[in-house]
C-alpha cells in the first residue's frame, strides 16, 4: 500500500512537472501569485495552446520598437471570419504595462477556451485575445512602478510603451506601433462588435472588486453605448455577484475635497483617444474593466477572469441581439442623409450627471481638524454604503456643428489621407475638375497650448463656416458620411472637435505655411451640407 502511495505521489509530481515545462500554467499560478508573466512567458503559454488546438491560431499583430511581438490568439478560422452570424469579440490586457491582472486573466481564459469548460463559446463567437498589449512596458520590471496598489506582485512593468507613449491615449493619432497594428490587423480587419480593455485602478478607495465603464456617447448614434450602460453591464454586474460573490459597479473616482459622506462620483473623460470611447462611433460595444488596486493579486486576477468570462457568456447567449444592435447603429449613420433638415452633432462636450443616481459602497472616512483648522480625513477599514450618489458619466455637447453629406479636400494632404485610412474610413476621389458651393471654415484665431501632452501641444482654432464657391481638382479626396464610420469621420475632421485631427497637430504644417499667426486662413477640409438651402 505504501509502495502504491509513493507511485501516486511520483506520478503527480511528474505530471505537474510536465505541465510546468509546457507552460500550461501561468506565471502567477507557478509562483503562488508572487510574480507576473514576462512577454516570453506569454509567448510560451499561447504557443503551447496554438500548437495543440487546431481551432486556435496565434497571430503577430505588431512588432514593438524594441522588437517584441504583440501576440493575438484567435479562436476561429478563415471561413468563420466571414460568417456574419458570428459575433466578433476582442479582449486585451496590459495596455499599461504595470496593470497586469487582465494579462493573467486572459491567459487563463485562453486555456479554458481551448481545452476547458468554456470551449462551447467558440461555437457562436469569433474570439480574439491579446493578453499583453504593451510587451515593451511589461518587461521593464521594477518594484516601484505601482506604489498605489497592494505590494504583490513585487515587480511589474511600467505604464508607458517602448516609444514612451501612453497607449491608451493613442486612439486618435496612432503613433504607437502597437496601436497601428491593432487597427490594421484587428479593428479594420475583423471589425469587433465587442471590444474589452482590461486595466487596474490607480488607487481610489471604493469597495468594489472591479469597476467598469461603457463606450461613452458623443457624436455617435448612442445605440450601442446606451444598451451597454442600461442592459448589458447591469446584467453582468448581477451575474458577478450571484455566481462568484464579486462586487462590481460603474467606474469612477471621488474627491474628499467635496466633503464626506460621499455625494458625487466621477468617471474619466469622453475623448476617443481612449480606445474604448471610439466604439459607439464604430457602431460597436466597448467595455472598460478596472480591477481594484487594493485587493490582493490573486483576487484581482480572479475578478478580471470572471468579468471577462461573464462578458463572453453574455455575448454567447445574446449574440443575435448584439448583432442586430450593431446593425441598427450602422443604419443610423447610413440613413442620416435622408433627414429633411441638416442634422446637428456635438464636437465639444462636458461631463454631466445621470438622471438616476446609483448606490455605491466605499471605505469609510473620518474627518479631523489640523492645527491650522484644515479638514483632513482618516481612512477607516470599515466599509459603508452610500445611497443616491450622483454618478457623472454622461456627456453633453457644448459646441455643435452641422453634419454634412461629405467632406472634400486636396490629395496633397497626404498625412490626413493616411490617418483616415488607418482608422478604416472610406474615401473616394473626385473624377473631374469642378466648381461647387461648399461650406468653408474661416479661422479667426489660433492658439497652441503650452502644456505638453503625449509629446503634443494641443491646437485650438476658432472661426465660422461660410458658403463659398470652390474650385476642386480631379483626384481630390471625398469622405462621404453615410458610410459605417461616418460619425467617426465627422468627429476627426471637424475643425473645432475637442479630440480631432486639428487638436492633435495634423494640420500644423499647413497652418504655419499659410501664416496663420498673422491672418485669417481657410481650414483645408471643406464640407457639403445635406441641404444647402438651410443651415
Amino acid at each position: 500500500m505504501k509502495y502504491c502511495y509513493l507511485i501516486l505521489i511520483f506520478y503527480a509530481y511528474v505530471v505537474s512537472d510536465i505541465y510546468c515545462q509546457t507552460g500550461f500554467f501561468t506565471k502567477p499560478e507557478l509562483t503562488q501569485f508572487d510574480s507576473t508573466s514576462s512577454s516570453n512567458d506569454v509567448h510560451s503559454f499561447l504557443q503551447y495552446i496554438a500548437d495543440r488546438d487546431p481551432n486556435a491560431f496565434l497571430d503577430t499583430i505588431f512588432t514593438t520598437l524594441e522588437g517584441r511581438h504583440g501576440l493575438c490568439i484567435r479562436f476561429f478560422n478563415t471561413s468563420q471570419s466571414i460568417d456574419n452570424q458570428r459575433l466578433v469579440v476582442y479582449m486585451q490586457g496590459n495596455i499599461h504595462g504595470g496593470e497586469v491582472e487582465g494579462k493573467e486573466a486572459l491567459l487563463m481564459l485562453s486555456r479554458e477556451l481551448s481545452s476547458g469548460p468554456l470551449r462551447y463559446l467558440t461555437d457562436r463567437l469569433n474570439i480574439l485575445l491579446v493578453p499583453n498589449f504593451n510587451p515593451d512596458g511589461n518587461d521593464q520590471f521594477d518594484e516601484n512602478h505601482r506604489p498605489s496598489q497592494e505590494h504583490c506582485p513585487h515587480f511589474v512593468g511600467k505604464r508607458r510603451s517602448g516609444q514612451d507613449l501612453d497607449l491608451n491615449r493613442d486612439g486618435v493619432k496612432m503613433e504607437g506601433e502597437e496601436t497601428k497594428g491593432l487597427f490594421r490587423n484587428v479593428i479594420t480587419k475583423f471589425k469587433p462588435m465587442v471590444f474589452v480593455d482590461m486595466h487596474t485602478t490607480n488607487g481610489t478607495w471604493h469597495a468594489n472588486h472591479l469597476t467598469f465603464a461603457h463606450t461613452y456617447h458623443t457624436a455617435g448614434s448612442g445605440i450601442t453605448s446606451n444598451f451597454t450602460r442600461d442592459s448589458m453591464l447591469p446584467h453582468i454586474q448581477k451575474k458577478m455577484q450571484t455566481n462568484h460573490g464579486i462586487r462590481t459597479n460603474f467606474y469612477g473616482n471621488f474627491y474628499l475635497q467635496e466633503g464626506w459622506p460621499l455625494t458625487n462620483y466621477y468617471t474619466y473623460n469622453h475623448h476617443p483617444r481612449y480606445l474604448v470611447n471610439q466604439f459607439d462611433m464604430r457602431n460597436a460595444i466597448a467595455i472598460l474593466s478596472e480591477t481594484f488596486a487594493h485587493d490582493k493579486f490573486y483576487t484581482r486576477i480572479r475578478s478580471a477572469y470572471h468579468f471577462a468570462k461573464e462578458i463572453l457568456v453574455y455575448c454567447y447567449q445574446k449574440h443575435q441581439t448584439l448583432l442586430k444592435l450593431c446593425e441598427q447603429s450602422k443604419k443610423t449613420t447610413q440613413n442620416i442623409l435622408s433627414l429633411t433638415t441638416n442634422p446637428i452633432r456635438g464636437v465639444q462636450y462636458k461631463m454631466i450627471p445621470r438622471e438616476k443616481p446609483i448606490r455605491l459602497k466605499t471605505y469609510d472616512y473620518t474627518p479631523y481638524l489640523t492645527k491650522d483648522s484644515t479638514i483632513r480625513y482618516y481612512r477607516s477599514p470599515l466599509q459603508v454604503w452610500h445611497d443616491s450618489i450622483q454618478i457623472h458619466d454622461q456627456f453633453k455637447a457644448t459646441k455643435t456643428s452641422i453634419f454634412p453629406s461629405y467632406y472634400i479636400f486636396s490629395k496633397k494632404l497626404t498625412n490626413i489621407i493616411s490617418i483616415l485610412s488607418d482608422h478604416g474610413i472610406e474615401m473616394d476621389t473626385l473624377e473631374k475638375n469642378t466648381t461647387i458651393n461648399l461650406d468653408v471654415f474661416i479661422i479667426d484665431s489660433f492658439s497652441v497650448s503650452s502644456y505638453v501632452f503625449e509629446n503634443h501641444n494641443f491646437v485650438t482654432i476658432d472661426g465660422q463656416y461660410r458658403s463659398k464657391k470652390m474650385s476642386c481638382q480631379k483626384g481630390d479626396i471625398i469622405v462621404r458620411t453615410d458610410q459605417e464610420l461616418g460619425f467617426l469621420a465627422f468627429y476627426l475632421l471637424e475643425p473645432q472637435s475637442d479630440d480631432g485631427l486639428v487638436k492633435w497637430n495634423f494640420f500644423d504644417a499647413y497652418f504655419h505655411d499659410r501664416g496663420i499667426e498673422k491672418k485669417q486662413i481657410q481650414y483645408p477640409i471643406f464640407k457639403q451640407l445635406i441641404h444647402t438651402d438651410s443651415k
